[in-house]
């Protein structure tokens, strides 16, 4: 009896160690059917391509060109060969300077807007100065052959000239110095500093007048001449026009400031592009870049070729020889 008792009990506990197991695995069976949570796939990891990075956003890019050295070096500063002078949109005055040694000095005229110019007789050796009333009237001062300063006025648009009284009250780049100006007082004087040559000649009245120097500084005189003062710059001007109030308008090589030719700047804002006249630089000499305004009409001599602007020099077309 005693034996048949505990093999009860041995039965009895195993089938109990039994069940446990069984319940067990069911509710890890329940709980893995119950469970909402799929399983998390393993990250797939993509290194970024060192060739193909963008630019981070909002980060600036610097696209301004930078001048090749043979344009800086085709184009330096020089004084002007050729001089333009505007009367309005459809009438100009041309000159080409010449040397007092050499000649070949001359003169023309537009009234066509720059399309066609007619030339007209010089009646001096080298001209450095002309100013026109009309389209008939000018006058013009330079030199004969000795260098002599001289004036001689037209009223024909050019086909005859006499000689002029007034030339020891008038303005004008010196023929034989490229460092001396000449003012309406009758005074030689050097308006730049340092040596600088006279690139151009602006005189506003008897008594106020502006130079543009080799050096690129633009500076005034508002006293006939006796003191100078720094009125602007601009690196590389080749040209400079009055725009008739208190600042300067300068022409000069656009490459470094994204223009294929010429910009126009204000001596005040060098930095700041107020045109740009699109035209090849290529051959063209030191010195016969030539720029003028008249109100709102703009007349740009790059070489051989004539621009005109009539928006006030912000934009530019060709327009003939």
């Amino acid at each position: 009896m005693a034996r048949r008792a505990t093999v009860r009990r041995v039965l009895g506990t195993g089938a109990v160690i039994v069940l446990l197991v069984v319940d067990v695995a069911l509710v890890a069976l329940a709980l893995q059917r119950d469970d909402p949570t799929p399983a998390t796939p393993t990250p797939v990891v993509t290194l970024p391509d060192p060739t193909d990075e963008p630019d981070p956003v909002g980060s600036p890019v610097d696209v301004t060109p930078t001048a090749s050295p043979s344009t800086a070096e085709a184009l330096a500063p020089a004084p002007l060969t050729r001089l333009v002078v505007a009367l309005d949109a459809t009438h100009a005055w041309r000159v080409e300077v010449g040397a007092c040694t050499d000649g070949g000095s001359a003169v023309a005229t537009s009234a066509d807007g720059g399309k066609t110019w007619v030339g007209r007789r010089s009646p001096l050796r080298t001209i450095t100065r002309l100013r026109a009333s009309s389209a008939q009237a000018a006058f013009v001062i330079g030199a004969d052959a000795t260098c002599s300063a001289a004036m001689r006025t037209t009223t024909d648009s050019g086909q005859t000239w006499t000689g002029g009284a007034g030339l020891d009250r008038s303005w004008f780049r010196d023929p034989a110095s490229t460092v001396v100006i000449h003012t309406s007082r009758g005074r030689a004087v050097r308006p730049c500093q340092g040596g600088s040559a006279v690139i151009d000649l602006l005189p506003a009245s008897t008594t106020r007048a502006t130079v543009l120097c080799g050096d690129g500084q633009v500076r005034s005189s508002g006293d006939s001449g006796s003191t100078w003062t720094a009125s602007g710059s601009a690196t590389h001007a080749l040209a400079a026009a009055s725009d008739q109030g208190t600042d300067t308008w300068v022409a000069r090589p656009g490459a470094d400031q994204g223009c294929a030719g010429i910009t126009i700047v204000r001596a005040s804002r060098p930095t700041a592009v107020v045109g740009c006249a699109a035209v090849s630089l290529a051959g063209v000499s030191p010195g016969s870049v030539a720029l003028s305004a008249a109100g709102s009409s703009g007349w740009l001599l790059v070489g051989d070729r004539t621009l005109r602007s009539s928006d006030g020099l912000k934009t530019w077309h060709a327009v003939g020889s």
